[in-house]
């Protein structure tokens, strides 16, 4: 099986069925586009927990949102070290001169050190990301609602 059969069976299709189960189209979108940005957070690991609090506060679905966390994971590994970068040219900091890898590592040796490294540049990242989110956000919301309109409306004339 190829990736692209792999991502319409374990993607699509799910994201589809939820429309024939009543979802609407603009809960469906609503709910990818916060899955989307929730799951480019640039900190390690928190985007579950995200993902859960909004699931509760925004009554959105939780299986929608982890499907996307999952499906997001290799963006966010592309992503990470940008947002880093970004951040601290941003606020006019030196560059961090480690690898994904040596970042991973640095972290599974020893969290607070780990912390104390990366923690300012993480917080910067974090703003980065907050200035981001309402624009990937948005995008993503008005791409995908079309599409889940454009499904909805098919399977009504089939029905």
């Amino acid at each position: 099986m190829n990736y692209r059969q792999y991502f319409t069976r374990k993607l699509i299709h799910p994201l589809l069925k939820l429309i024939t189960q009543g979802v609407a189209p603009k809960r469906l979108a609503l709910t990818v586009a916060f899955g989307v940005v929730i799951s480019l957070f640039p900190v390690f690991g928190l985007s579950f927990f995200l993902s859960l609090a909004s699931a509760l506060l925004l009554r959105l679905n939780i299986a929608v949102l982890q499907l996307i966390n999952y499906f997001m994971y290799p963006l966010w590994l592309l992503l990470f070290i940008p947002f880093l970068s970004a951040g601290n040219m941003l606020f006019d900091e030196p560059a961090i001169q480690l690898s994904f890898e040596e970042i991973e590592h640095l972290y599974a040796q020893d969290l607070k050190h780990a912390i104390k490294v990366l923690g300012m540049a993480h917080v910067r990242a974090v703003l980065v990301w907050a200035a981001t989110a309402p624009i990937i956000g948005t995008c993503t919301y008005y791409l995908t609602l079309p599409l889940f309109k454009k499904y909805a409306l098919r399977k009504l004339k089939v029905t």
